[in-house]
């Protein structure tokens, strides 16, 4: 099957992917706004010069996609990210792996470029290649996003398709996966397509249906499961930068039935994730699933248990329990001062959004606890 489409790029196309990096308005003007937000109108088009003269010298020894890779998303971007940012990066369970073998890693969903690139940083970080990592076509919201994603080791999965378009291109999505796992190359997929605006962490059934699409006839799912060595992964935020546009986009889903999503509101939340303050960060990686599966739903079950009893919970998710549900079952978790501190994030918020977000911080409490029963 020919992948040319939702492939990453490779080295012989790097080149001319660097020169439209430079040469886009539109990622310049973003980047000028995102460093200096308050720069006079006047001064915007020297500012632009400079940026991307930065970026011709930057791009001068970036001769691979590895390059790329290392020495500016993680080696610049990801690296003033975590700086800026968070107070903390702490992972378990790398011990339970092997640099030199290949898993599907499959992580709960907060974030949508944080949960990836956190995740490649500490598997980089530890002597781990690093993963393909699965992006959908949604996020493609100018041709330049898209080069950015499969410069990256990104591959895309097209969504709102006809049901009879949909099945033929998951066919071969699942094809294009299997022959990078059989390249004994990992990959990264979030364990549903959207995120988990309620902090409810659950495997979506599909995935792993998806992935199995071009197997099924070959081997049976257990056997199929033990060969791809699939490692569940908790991935924890102190704070969630975007808590607040969560909140209120749940508002509007449980008062009006929907929320229809403004033009650009994934880069908003792109944006608003990236720059603001996530506190603690912590990543759990489980040992690869074992045991024996009848249906993908099974498999999806095991996953969640691996995520929901690996998930790190904060003092914010404490608070937000014993808030949310008007008791005092974990203040012996926190103390009074940090309670006022994280409470008044949201005093200026309606009562309503206020409780939606503390439900949010909670419920990983809730899932925690539903699992150990």
């Amino acid at each position: 099957m020919n992948f040319d489409d939702i492939r990453p790029y490779n080295n012989d196309e790097l080149q001319g992917v660097l020169k439209k990096i430079i040469r886009d308005k539109w990622l310049i003007d973003g980047i000028r706004t995102t460093m200096m937000p308050h720069s006079s109108k006047s001064l915007k088009s020297l500012i632009n010069f400079y940026i991307r003269m930065y970026l011709r010298i930057r791009f001068l020894g970036i001769k691979t996609t590895d390059d790329f890779k290392r020495k500016i998303s993680l080696g610049v971007v990801v690296k003033d990210l975590i700086k800026n940012t968070t107070s903390n990066i702490t992972y378990t369970g790398l011990d339970y792996l092997d640099p030199e073998k290949r898993y599907v890693f499959i992580s709960n969903h907060r974030d949508i470029v944080l949960d990836p690139a956190l995740l490649v940083h500490v598997l980089s970080k530890n002597g781990f290649k690093i993963p393909y990592i699965a992006f959908g076509d949604n996020l493609i919201l100018k041709d330049i996003v898209g080069d950015l994603i499969r410069i990256n080791s990104g591959f895309i999965v097209k969504r709102n398709l006809t049901i009879r378009e949909q099945v033929k291109e998951s066919k071969r999505l699942s094809e294009f996966i299997n022959s990078i796992l059989d390249a004994n190359n990992s990959i990264w997929v979030a364990q549903r397509e959207g995120r988990a605006k309620d902090g409810i962490d659950t495997t979506n059934p599909a995935v792993i249906k998806m992935v199995y699409l071009a197997q099924r006839k070959k081997m049976s799912l257990t056997e199929f499961i033990r060969k791809l060595s699939v490692v569940p992964v908790s991935i924890s935020y102190e704070f969630d930068p975007t808590d607040e546009l969560k909140g209120w986009t749940l508002y509007r889903k449980r008062t009006y039935g929907n929320h229809i999503k403004r033009r650009f509101e994934d880069l908003i939340h792109i944006t608003r994730g990236m720059k603001g303050f996530k506190g603690n960060v912590n990543l759990s990686f489980s040992r690869p699933l074992e045991g024996e599966f009848n249906t993908v739903k099974e498999v999806a079950e095991a996953i969640d248990t691996k995520i929901q009893t690996g998930y790190k919970l904060w003092t914010t998710n404490y608070i937000a329990y014993d808030t949310f549900t008007k008791s005092e079952k974990y203040s012996n978790r926190y103390n009074k001062v940090e309670a006022q501190k994280f409470l008044k994030r949201y005093k200026r918020l309606p009562e309503y959004v206020r409780n939606i977000i503390l439900e949010s911080y909670a419920n990983p409490v809730m899932s925690f606890e539903k699992q150990i029963r």
